[in-house]
C-alpha cells in the first residue's frame, strides 16, 4: 500500500486519545475498501465500453445495454 508523507504524520489528538486513534484506523480501513470497490467498478466500466466499441466496429450493430451497464458501474444503484 502506498503511503504519502502526510499520512505518516499523526496529530496530537489521535496520539493522546485511544478512541480517536481507533476511529482513525476504522476510517482508514473504510477508505481502503471504498477505493478497491471504485477501482473494480472503473475497470468493469472500461471493459464494458471497450466491448461496446469493438462490437459496433466489427458487426455494425449497436448494443444499448452496454452503455447502461457502464453508467451503472459509474454511479450508485438507484434507491
Amino acid at each position: 500500500m502506498v503511503q504519502f508523507k502526510d499520512q505518516n504524520d499523526r496529530t496530537n489528538a489521535a496520539a493522546g486519545n485511544a478512541l480517536v486513534a481507533a476511529l482513525e484506523r476504522a476510517l482508514g480501513f473504510c477508505n481502503n475498501v471504498i477505493v478497491v470497490f471504485a477501482a473494480v467498478a472503473l475497470v468493469a466500466a472500461c471493459i464494458v465500453l471497450s466491448h461496446s466499441v469493438l462490437t459496433r466496429a466489427l458487426f455494425h450493430s449497436p448494443n444499448y445495454w452496454q452503455d447502461e451497464a457502464a453508467v451503472f458501474c459509474w454511479s450508485a444503484p438507484p434507491s
